[in-house]
């Protein structure tokens, strides 16, 4: 599961990056692009015809290759998204995660596949230390107080 979910993010990376590439080609010409994925093509497709126009032969060929690119990396994380979904239902502990409101298929399948069973932590806390989340520690004199969790960055712990 947490294989099939890397490289879901790996796919997206790479449609970023080549997003971004597309974008910076077309800067290059005076071609800009609003930000964001969704807009930055939609409002490609919609000038398409003026934006051929105002770049040589051999970029509307380039521009051509990146969304044929694009196309076959959305392709890829789609089926990754899918194969995820047909995972949720095969998992107990996946699906009761999605049930709890504000957690979505991927958030419930990637956090089945981390946790397991839960008997590799000892309690909530040692679990959120796994994900890079630990307590804050603040205090004087000898008395250290543990306060709320915090982001620490990468994760260290064994269970993980």
């Amino acid at each position: 599961m947490l294989s099939l979910h890397r490289m879901r993010t790996h796919w997206v990376s790479v449609r970023t990056a080549t997003v971004n590439a597309l974008r910076g080609l077309l800067y290059e010409f005076g071609v800009t692009l609003p930000r964001g994925r969704h807009s930055g093509l939609r409002q490609l497709a919609q000038q398409r015809a003026e934006i051929n126009d105002a770049v040589p032969a051999v970029m509307v060929r380039l521009v051509d290759d990146q969304l044929l690119a694009l196309a076959d990396i959305e392709r890829h994380v789609q089926a990754m998204e899918e194969e995820i979904s047909l995972m949720l239902k095969s998992q107990e502990s996946a699906r009761r995660l999605r049930d709890t409101p504000g957690i979505g298929v991927l958030g419930a399948t990637a956090l089945a596949a981390t946790l397991g069973d839960g008997t590799s932590w000892r309690n909530g806390r040692e679990f959120a230390c796994c994900l890079g989340l630990a307590p804050g520690h603040r205090g004087t004199g000898g008395k250290v107080r543990i306060g709320a969790s915090a982001s620490v960055g990468t994760p260290t712990c064994e269970p993980c």
